[in-house]
């Protein structure tokens, strides 16, 4: 199989070859599809691997400055690009498999656990967030196999 493509571009931004191949590794390792890795980077970054946030979220897949103390403790560096992807690959797969729910899984990545848990118990089951990164996945997804 192909482990890179020149077609992995968002806002005129390549994700880098040595970047595919390492998230196509992460999902197999980790249990997530590849095209909603794509789509969480995708939404997170525009694939922009020095992306850094106001609220302390870095790199590719936006990975936040209170997760980085257990990432560090499990020997992933979540500064490093391909430890960003690792990071935020693990971290979907935890939701994914926590919750069941692609969509739920979204929130969690996106607002935490706790976060999450609130809206659910207000009712809500999809935001802005999660939408944008499912209607991502679904564009990945016919471009992987396309």
């Amino acid at each position: 199989p192909v482990l890179w493509r020149d077609d992995i571009v968002t806002d005129g931004n390549l994700l880098a070859y040595d970047l595919q191949v390492a998230m196509q590794a992460y999902c197999e390792e980790y249990g997530v599809p590849y095209a909603l890795a794509l789509a969480v980077a995708d939404v997170e970054s525009r694939f922009d691997p020095e992306a850094a946030s106001g609220t302390n979220d870095y790199g590719l897949m936006q990975i936040n400055q209170v997760n980085h103390g257990w990432l560090m403790e499990e020997g992933i560096d979540p500064m490093t690009p391909t430890g960003n992807i690792e990071a935020g690959v693990l971290m979907l797969s935890q939701h994914l498999t926590r919750y069941g729910d692609t969509e739920k899984a979204l929130m969690a990545y996106n607002c935490g656990p706790t976060g999450a848990k609130r809206l659910w118990d207000a009712g809500t089951y999809r935001t802005d967030y999660s939408g944008k990164v499912m209607a991502r996945f679904t564009h990945w997804t016919s471009i992987l196999e396309g």
